[in-house]
């Protein structure tokens, strides 16, 4: 096992930088980074802290069912067309709805402005985020998934026969979950290749979420709430007489908040199933989101997005640190340096898969699209080939990443950089950003000689 105590001649940081015309080599025999984590014998560390979250408000436990529209509850907007659907939240200030007309909106949740993304998704009730510019729509009347992109708007198909395809849910490795309300069918599917299989079955199902901890909470049309085991598809009721429930929404304490049809959001704790009325008059419920700051949000079929004010517990982020491990050096017109530097999940909540962007100065230049993580709780490497370089090749965008680290855990991250011929001498950094939106940074360096 690594004692983090040498740092071993396959790592790529101690091979002698490479002349571009030289032949490449690859760093593919690493089979431990001490350096990661041994670097901190030495004193050498630079420790760039994790984004500050925004400040939360404390729950607000109300005494009685909030009525909509009070100060408690608010429009953020309204008129949506095409009799509103799903939602889902970046954590940026924006909400992406999706309509049974088959279009789905972007909102900006401090002004209610609303942006088209894409048209011709079909009937669609549910909308998913995967943090890496994507969405995850499911389609009622063509049993379809698709991914959109949320810039562009593009539309791409990952899988079909799904039946009528209610709510969607990803659980951060790469999957999706999807309630098929005609077949009573709770489906996986692979984000990638779009294969599916069945994980249980459960009667009108609607609504979903995922808690993390190997669990699916789903609600249905005749008003039960139920847990699944994603492992063993075995279910179990949660809650009873929640009426007709296609919202659902889980917070980070252990509740589920439970929107229906005739305009009522139940507060479910997911321990006991204890039940109580949250809010009334919120008209046609079909979707229901959370935010970190305890807000609860409510989509109705009529075009408007309610928020319930500090209703929930503030979540808990992720968090981590992004420490320099490893620098490098080299003169202008060297390649294949691999500066590194070590992630380390500060928080309660796991990192799972992640969007890492990795930036470098002036005078650098990334050589591939790809980046390679060490997992110290393995001590082995994986390589992410799916990087889109920008056209300066200064900026390496890498949707996805596995990461896969629980609380105290590291992971090394390295990519190939070279010095390019116009370089001066100096020192020019790398820096790794964590999440969209960010939630951790963090630099290395080249140090660039004559």
């Amino acid at each position: 096992m690594n004692t983090f105590t040498t740092l071993p001649t396959t790592h790529p940081a101690v091979r002698r930088p490479k002349r571009r015309k030289a032949a490449r080599s690859h760093p593919r025999a690493l089979t431990a980074l001490t350096a990661l984590v041994g670097i901190a014998a030495t004193g050498a560390l630079s420790l760039s802290p994790a984004a500050a979250a925004a400040p939360s408000q404390p729950a607000v436990h109300y005494a009685a069912a909030i009525d909509c529209p009070s100060a408690a509850c608010r429009r953020v907007v309204t008129g949506t067309p095409g009799s509103q659907r799903g939602v889902a939240l970046d954590g940026s200030g924006h909400a992406y709805l999706d309509t049974a007309a088959g279009v789905l909106y972007e909102i900006d949740l401090a002004t209610g402005a609303k942006r088209e993304v894409t048209k011709g998704l079909g009937d669609s009730p549910g909308v998913a985020l995967d943090g890496a510019g994507q969405a995850i729509v499911t389609s009622w009347s063509q049993g379809t998934l698709w991914s959109v992109d949320l810039s562009t708007g593009r539309k791409d198909k990952i899988t079909a026969g799904l039946g009528n395809a209610f709510a969607v849910a990803l659980d951060g490795t790469g999957h999706a979950y999807v309630t098929s309300w005609n077949q009573g069918t709770l489906w996986s599917v692979d984000l990638r290749t779009g294969a599916k299989y069945e994980v249980a079955k459960v009667t009108s199902n609607t609504g979903l979420g995922l808690d993390g901890q190997g669990h699916a909470y789903v609600s249905s049309t005749q008003g039960v709430l139920y847990q699944i085991d994603l492992r063993t598809g075995a279910k179990s009721e949660v809650a009873t007489n929640l009426g007709d429930a296609p919202g659902l929404a889980l917070d980070d304490a252990g509740n589920a908040y439970v929107g229906n049809r005739g305009g009522i959001m139940h507060q479910v704790n997911l321990q006991t199933g204890a039940t109580r009325q949250l809010a009334s008059g919120l008209g046609d419920v079909w979707g229901a989101a959370v935010d970190h700051d305890g807000n609860a949000y409510a989509s109705n079929a009529a075009g408007t997005l309610w928020r319930l004010n500090a209703v929930a517990e503030p979540s808990n982020p992720s968090t981590a640190t992004v420490q320099r491990a490893r620098t490098a050096q080299g003169s202008p017109g060297d390649a294949w340096l691999y500066p590194s530097v070590l992630a380390i999940n500060t928080g309660e909540r796991a990192i799972t898969s992640q969007k890492v962007t990795v930036t470098v100065a002036p005078g650098l230049e990334l050589l591939e699209n790809s980046l390679t993580v060490w997992d110290s709780s393995t001590d082995r490497e994986k390589t992410t080939d799916t990087c889109v370089r920008s056209r300066d090749r200064r900026t390496l965008s890498c949707n996805n990443v596995s990461l896969d680290l629980k609380r105290g855990q590291k992971a090394g991250l390295w990519t190939a950089v070279g010095v390019r011929d116009s370089a001066t001498a100096g020192r020019a950094e790398v820096t790794y950003t964590l999440g969209a939106p960010a939630f951790a940074t963090g630099t290395t360096y080249v140090s660039i000689t004559d």
